[in-house]
């Protein structure tokens, strides 16, 4: 624990620096930190657990420097103009800090409700510097191209670690782990540079997610070139994790983007389904041909083949039916915030030892903790902020349709990430997870603020004044809405969210 106070201080001064500098930098720190954390905790003689947290501390020094440009966080990029939304996204928040006293008091120890406060409630603060952080799609670019390089050199780690190399670095944390399955029998899981494999196995999955939403965003002859090498990259090192779900959320991500695009189908959009489509065929067919015919990679391609023939299962006796046992567990009003979250075994045992099998899927973890009542208002939320991003996407529809193609992308990964969720929801316990989702659902959430800035933007040059040659002409003062002052540089704008 000493060890990572000393990472923790030695950053506290130059992250606050550069918050105060430029938040927007700070926020893309948070992706660095993310990435780096594992590895630093790896060489540390402790391995500490704090050390998961690292990504979201940096994060914290962005919220900062944001609060003190645009004032405090709050809820308007997920309710919009909608009261009955705001209030209940309140009652929300509120019940989750009751229901972390009820953790507090059953288990004796402040970890255990701060770990699941901290699980439910990250989202907010990422969505909400995302949706400030957004100017115009070529931030978000900017933001995902940072993603790509990070993610790109963690999943080298893992062809690392496939290729025996030995280093500290390569070693999962808590030892290395072997996975029985039923077809391919005994699987040995690979997790690269990060903790576990089933985190390395995500990023390779939202890194190939991310690149085709770039190449059907942005275009470019170049990067109709590398993007498949990335998917192909990915794809074959999210197998070698031996984490079959994660292929799961890629194929859905790609059914859900080429859907979203045929709906809204516009010329473009036609182009960018048949290119989406041909990436779907690229998946399947380099996850098989990638592996050379040798004995020691087969069981990888056996367990990924199986990956769609359990689906249903896990996702009925894990997803649906935890629902029962978390009832079972918990009762009507739950154990309370954070007992069935990963990480409490270090500070409390019987917290997810209570919680049981309930906590493995995502529906029975929160009714575990939560109870019936938070169950219920943690589906009608969901029921809202998603018809309020139907309205973001709309609106993007009918003015930009490189902004459609972004805004559709990056909700159609966090989509195909919720039936993984019902079915399994240790992973999504994991900070750097959560501020990834929060944000990218925060962009597409920020469409209609970008469409806005991009108007009052084209309105001041249509109102300035183009002086004579050789003379100096003073500006008019105009009369404009507050919120519609925007600077042109990369610093911050004035307006507030």
């Amino acid at each position: 624990m000493n060890d990572a106070i000393l990472i923790f201080g030695l950053t506290l001064l130059p992250m606050m620096l550069l918050a105060l500098t430029n938040w927007r930098y700070a926020f893309l720190a948070a992706l660095v930190a993310g990435f780096v954390q594992d590895p630093v905790r790896k060489v540390l003689t402790t391995q500490p657990v704090a050390m998961v947290v690292f990504c979201a501390f940096v994060l914290g020094f962005a919220l900062i420097g944001a609060i003190a440009k645009q004032g405090m966080v709050t809820l308007r990029p997920m309710s919009g103009n909608s009261a009955r939304t705001r209030t209940l996204l309140r009652i929300f928040l509120v019940y989750v800090l009751i229901e972390a006293g009820n953790a507090l008091f059953r288990f004796d120890s402040i970890m255990v409700p701060a770990i699941g406060v901290l699980a439910y409630l990250t989202p907010i603060p990422a969505l909400w510097l995302a949706y400030n952080y957004v100017r115009d799609p070529a931030d978000i670019q900017r933001f995902m191209r940072v993603y790509m390089v990070l993610g790109l050199v963690a999943t080298v780690g893992i062809y690392l670690s496939s290729s025996g190399f030995d280093s500290v670095l390569l070693k999962p944390i808590g030892g290395e782990m072997l996975i029985f399955d039923r077809v391919a029998g005994i699987v040995a899981s690979h997790s690269g540079f990060m903790r576990s494999s089933e985190i390395s196995a995500w990023h390779a999955a939202a890194v190939a997610c991310v690149a085709v939403v770039s190449m059907i965003t942005f275009g470019g002859a170049l990067s109709r070139i590398y993007t498949p090498a990335i998917v192909l990259f990915c794809t074959y090192g999210a197998i070698l994790t031996g984490r079959r779900k994660v292929l799961a959320v890629m194929i859905l991500f790609v059914a859900i983007y080429f859907l979203g695009l045929y709906y809204f189908r516009k010329r473009s959009s036609r182009r960018g389904g048949i290119v989406v489509a041909s990436m779907t065929l690229l998946i399947l067919i380099g996850a098989l041909t990638m592996a050379p015919d040798v004995d020691n990679l087969s069981p990888y391609l056996l367990r990924s083949s199986t990956v769609f023939a359990d689906a249903w299962d896990r996702l009925s006796s894990l997803g649906i039916a935890s629902i029962g046992w978390g009832y079972d567990a918990g009762g009507f009003f739950g154990l309370g915030t954070g007992a069935g979250a990963q990480g409490t075994q270090h500070f409390a045992a019987g917290a997810a030892a209570t919680v049981g099998g309930a906590s493995e899927g995502g529906l029975g973890k929160i009714t575990a903790e939560l109870g019936i009542p938070g169950l219920l208002l943690t589906l009608v939320c969901t029921w809202l902020v998603a018809r309020q991003v139907r309205l973001a996407i709309s609106a993007a529809a009918k003015a930009d349709p490189r902004l459609l193609r972004l805004s559709l992308g990056l909700l159609a990964f966090v989509a195909a990430n919720v039936p993984v969720f019902v079915g399994a929801s240790q992973i999504y316990g994991d900070p750097f997870v959560l501020i990834l989702m929060g944000s990218m659902l925060g962009f597409v959430l920020a469409a209609p603020r970008v469409l806005m800035i991009r108007q009052a933007r084209d309105a001041m040059r249509e109102l300035r004044p183009e002086p004579a040659r050789g003379l100096s002409v003073p500006s008019p003062v105009i009369p404009i809405n507050r919120a519609a002052v925007i600077k042109e540089s990369w610093g911050d704008e004035d307006e507030s969210a």
